[in-house]
Parts: C-alpha cells; structure tokens; sequence
C-alpha cells in the first residue's frame, strides 16, 4: 500500500514515564503501515530523552510550547498524513500488538472507527462502557465516545476543522458528536480492545466532572438549543430502571436531529 494507512499521534507534557509505555506499545505493533507523531508540549522533565531513544521509529516530533492539549492535538492533525488519526496520549497505550492488524483488516471506509476502551484504575483495568448500537443522543448526553479508541478519517477532522481549542476536557465529545449529528458522518463499531486509558491523567482529575458537565451544557445549549430542554429530562432519567423508555425517546432524538441537519 501506497497510502498510509494510519497516523498515531501521542501528545505529551512533563509525562516521561507515560510517554514511554505509549511509545512502546506503538513501536511493537506488528502492523507497520502507519506513521507516528508526538507533539510534546516543551517539557522540562525527561521525556525528549525518551523521545530521541527511539526516534529511528518516530517519524514527526517536536518540542515547544503550545496552548493546551486541542491546540497540541490540532497540531499534531496538520502534520498528518494517514488515511486515519488516533490520538494515543502519554501513558495512554494500545490494548496489545496486534491493535492496528485487527483495525486495518476489519475497517470499512466509514469516517469513524469505533472500538472497545480499556480504563486503568488502581484496583486494575476494566472495560468502558461500550456504545449502544445504534449510537444514540442520550449516549452523548450521558458519557463519550473515547478518542483513545476512535480512528478518525484525517479529510474529516480538516473538513470539520480539528478539535475546539477553547475547550478543556470535552472537545473531542463536541468533534464526534457534532460529526454525526449535524454533518452525519458514519460510524463503523468494531468489537476491539483498541487502548488503556490511564485514568490518572487530566480527566480524571478531581474538578474535571465539574468542567465536563459546564462544556457539554455550553456546547448543547449553543448547538441545539431547542433539544436542551430533553437533555434536563434525559438527564433526570439516568438513575431510574426505564431502559426501555430512555432507550426509545434518545432513538427518537438522535433520528429527528439528524433528520433536520441543523447547519
């Protein structure tokens, strides 16, 4: 193949050991046809020492300042230059070494590929949650799609205009949301283990649950402001056993938005 099939892209700040367990488990995949990224936000501690230790197998970095984690993640897309991007940040790592085999053989030509994300805690590793089929409304309002288990078409994340840099926590929610509501890009689910997520990292710090429900309220009332009203009632939903119920009125929801193509 001609094309490069796959571009990882690792963005890192003062993590060197996380940096170095991610490398690892991108250099021993034993697909080859990728390239691989890393974006390192000017650290001060060991991590470029890292960096040049396995440099023969990186084909992109650099080390310099920037304006968070979007704009480091943006400036990793505009360098790109695989069919697919999966950002796979520091201390983040794939599931095992046959991750992008599995992907590459099973994928069809759908702008999202969506796989399995493994969550590391301190009392071991347990699975996320895995999408409901089909993917629904009431998914987005309630949790995410993980980006560290999501091959994104690059001609998408350039035609949509990359990840919102204003953004703490949930930009990469808002990209894949918006994606599929409002421009109705496809979606292929793949039943893969694509990475472990190190959950000590900056989501899973203590006021991040704070962050994530202000952007998400701010994204929705912006984007469908007359739809936000359900969110309040969906999100009144979520302790109850009403599956059923929730399950049909967030169906509905994702069906007529799409339907209205809101732009």
């Amino acid at each position: 193949m001609n094309e490069i099939f796959f571009s990882i892209i690792t963005i890192n700040k003062d993590n060197a050991n996380g940096l170095y367990k991610t490398i690892k488990s991108v250099v021993e995949q034993t697909f080859n046809n990728f390239e691989y990224i890393i974006i390192d936000g000017a650290s001060k501690d060991s991590s470029v020492e890292i960096i040049n230790q396995f440099k023969n197998k990186i084909t992109y970095w650099i080390s310099e300042k920037d304006n968070g984690v979007y704009h480091a993640m943006n400036k990793g897309m505009n360098v790109a230059k695989g069919k697919y991007v999966l950002f796979l940040n520091s201390g983040d790592y794939f599931a095992d070494k046959n991750v992008l085999q599995q992907v590459a053989t099973k994928s069809s030509d759908t702008d999202f590929i969506i796989g399995n994300q493994l969550m590391l805690y301190k009392s071991g590793i347990k699975r996320a949650e895995q999408i409901p089929t089909p993917l629904t409304v009431y998914h987005f309002f309630r949790s995410t799609i993980w980006h560290q288990a999501t091959f994104t078409k690059l001609s998408v994340l350039k035609e949509l205009g990359g990840y919102d840099e204003n953004l703490k926590i949930t930009s990469d929610w808002k990209f894949i949301f918006l994606a599929l509501v409002l421009h109705h890009k496809s979606y292929q689910a793949l039943p893969i283990d694509i990475s472990v997520f190190d959950t000590y990292g900056m989501s899973g710090a203590s006021d991040a649950n704070l962050i994530i429900q202000k952007e998400k309220t701010d994204v929705l009332k912006t984007y469908f402001p007359y739809f936000y009203p359900d969110y309040i009632i969906l999100h009144r939903y979520k302790h109850l056993s009403f599956n059923y119920i929730k399950n049909t009125i967030s169906y509905f929801l994702f069906k007529l938005m799409r339907k209205l193509n809101f732009k």
